[in-house]
Parts: structure tokens; C-alpha cells; sequence
């Protein structure tokens, strides 16, 4: 058999009617054993048996975000045309999760993370979905060389919109109403802390009780992307979603730390229910998206949205400002006060 040593890994390196099969492994056993599966599988025409040792093809072990990106741009991208620009999407992505992050730990949840981070860098859906899709060449390059179990379903948004989707009034009582009768506690909590506090989703999974006020009258993002730390008051809904969470859960550092051990559990329930109620477009980043244009709604000026969102720049805030047509209403009476004036003159 050809498998020899290679450093402190074992690699299977044969040829079948002129072509070469090679892999590396952790040890000689899965080596031969690979080698014997690949003969089999070409004889009976079954598929080849893939990698399963999370090794790149150099033989090295690959388990953080950023040594899978090193692998890919090399393997995937370095000799495409437009390898710039997918190396250069790849890295956003990475650098939203960290380049430490451990790929076996990858889910639907950090599709989530990297969606709201590029929604609140103002880019259009058509190119974060480009930047989605260079994610998921890595994630399937890791479930290829067996870093990561299974690729996540990649949520592309709709292309195409000319408006930021917001969940209706009406389609909050659904969707809160279907969460409760589902016995869906937690993410019901979940669901009116993000609507009426506007958090992204990473800070509102890192909170901890000591971020919150006495009697839970506000909560402060201390670490929040770049926005600065910034506190807000807490509506009475929150309030009570939050004490009914410390009565379930006594010994949690923070009241959705939860969701952090089981990141696939938000989504999965949250699928589910917007699924059920056919509202398919909306994500878990449309509560930020609700909760800014409910305050520009209802009168709140856009200095003070930017604000309370921890929006860095004011353009940002700025995609909500067609949401207040209000403030337009009389305009043209101000411009017509010369003219009465004149006529009163006359």
C-alpha cells in the first residue's frame, strides 16, 4: 500500500488507470483504510469516500476561520478571475466572526451575524448575498476536508427591494401569539426584547444581568460592534419578559446565554414560526430593523435614533427617514406665507 509518513501525519498516495488519489490523515490505520475505500468504491462505481481527518491538502490541521480561509484562498480562489473580489468578501466574513473562531462550531447562527453586521454597513442585499456565497465556499471546503460536519442552509435575502422590511403590528400579535401557543417562552422573550430595544443579535446573546439596570429599568451595550456603549430604558413588556426569564433560568449568567450554548435552537424556532405564518422574508435582523422604524414612525428625530440604534453614521439612520412623511405635512403652508403676506399688504 502507499501510505508513508509525512510529518506528524499519514498520507495515502496511489494511482488507478493513470489517475492519482492522495489524502492526508491523523494516523496510518484511517490512512490504509481510506485507500482500501477509494479501490472499492471505483470498482463498484459508488462515490469516492470523502475526507474526514479536517486536514488541508498540505497536511495541515485546520481549525479556526482563519486558517480555513488561507486553505480556500489558495485551493478555490487564488487562480479565478474575480479572486480578489471573493478573497476579499471571504475576509469580511471572516473578520465579522474572528479569525480565531472554530469552524466545527459553524451554524445558521453566524450566517445570521454576518448578515446583520454588513445590513448595518448599508450594503444592498444583492451584495451581501456575494458576500454569503464566498462564506459558503468556505463552509463547504470544511465540510469537505471533514472540519465541519454539515453546511448550514445559506439565508440569501431577497433581492431587488427598495425598502427595509419592518414586521407590521398586526404581524407582531401573530407572531408572538403563534410563539406562545408553541410553548416558545424564551424566544417569545427573545423576540419583544429585540423589538423594543433594537440590540444585533450578538450583543443581545452576550448580556449579562449585571448590564441592566435596578428592577430592569435599562440595559447598556457595552460592547457592541464600534458603536460606542450606550444605555437605554426598557419598556414594561421587556421588563416582565426578563423577570420570567430569571425565574426559568436562576443560575443563568444572562437572560439569553441560553441560545448561546444551543445557537442552532433561536433559529430553528424562529424558522419555524415564520414558516408557519408565511413570513418568510423576515429574519432575525428585521426586529432591529422594526425597532428603528417604529421610533421614526411615531415622531422620534433621526439624531436620536442613531443614537439609541448605535448606528456610527447618520447615513445609516438615514434609510428610515422616508418612514416619516409627517414631517413634511405643512411644509407647503410655509412656503405660502410670503404670498399671504403680500396679499395682506395689498
Amino acid at each position: 500500500m502507499a501510505v508513508r509518513r509525512r510529518g506528524d501525519a499519514w498520507q495515502a498516495d496511489f494511482m488507478v488507470k493513470g489517475t492519482r488519489y492522495r489524502e492526508t490523515f491523523d494516523n496510518e490505520v484511517d490512512a490504509k483504510k481510506w485507500e482500501i475505500d477509494v479501490k472499492a468504491a471505483l470498482e463498484t462505481g459508488r462515490p469516492l469516500p470523502g475526507k474526514n481527518n479536517g486536514r488541508s491538502e498540505s497536511g495541515h490541521k485546520i481549525v479556526t476561520l482563519g486558517q480555513l480561509f488561507e486553505h480556500v484562498k489558495k485551493t478555490h480562489w487564488k487562480l479565478k478571475r474575480s479572486a480578489e473580489t471573493l478573497i476579499q468578501s471571504g475576509k469580511q466574513c471572516v473578520d465579522i466572526l474572528g479569525t480565531s473562531f472554530e469552524v466545527k462550531d459553524f451554524s445558521r447562527y453566524q450566517y445570521d451575524e454576518i448578515i446583520s453586521h454588513l445590513s448595518d454597513e448599508e450594503l444592498s442585499n444583492a451584495t451581501i448575498n456575494r458576500k454569503l456565497a464566498a462564506m459558503s465556499v468556505m463552509v463547504r471546503a470544511a465540510v469537505e476536508i471533514g472540519a465541519l460536519g454539515r453546511a448550514p442552509k445559506v439565508p440569501l435575502l431577497e433581492e431587488g427591494i427598495g425598502r427595509t422590511r419592518f414586521i407590521t403590528e398586526e404581524e407582531e400579535v401573530k407572531i408572538l401569539g403563534l410563539m406562545q401557543k408553541l410553548a416558545m417562552d424564551d424566544v417569545r422573550a427573545f423576540t419583544v426584547f429585540a423589538l423594543d430595544t433594537g440590540g444585533r443579535l450578538s450583543a443581545m446573546l452576550g448580556l449579562g444581568w449585571g448590564d441592566f439596570g435596578p428592577d430592569l429599568s435599562t440595559v447598556t451595550y457595552w460592547k457592541d460592534k464600534k458603536s460606542p456603549p450606550r444605555t437605554l430604558p426598557l419598556s414594561e413588556r421587556a421588563k416582565v419578559e426578563l423577570r420570567a426569564i430569571k425565574e426559568r433560568y436562576p443560575d443563568n449568567p444572562g437572560p439569553f446565554r441560553m441560545f448561546r450554548s444551543k445557537n442552532g435552537q433561536l433559529r430553528t424556532h424562529w424558522d419555524r414560526v415564520m414558516s408557519t405564518l408565511k413570513l418568510d422574508d423576515v429574519v432575525i435582523h428585521t426586529l432591529r430593523h422594526t425597532c428603528a422604524s417604529r421610533l421614526v414612525q411615531r415622531g422620534v428625530d433621526l439624531r436620536r435614533v442613531q443614537q439609541w440604534m448605535g448606528h456610527r453614521s447618520i447615513q445609516t439612520t438615514l434609510r428610515y427617514a422616508h418612514l416619516a412623511p409627517s414631517d413634511l405635512l405643512g411644509m407647503a403652508g410655509v412656503l405660502e406665507q410670503h404670498v399671504r403676506t403680500e396679499q395682506v399688504a395689498a
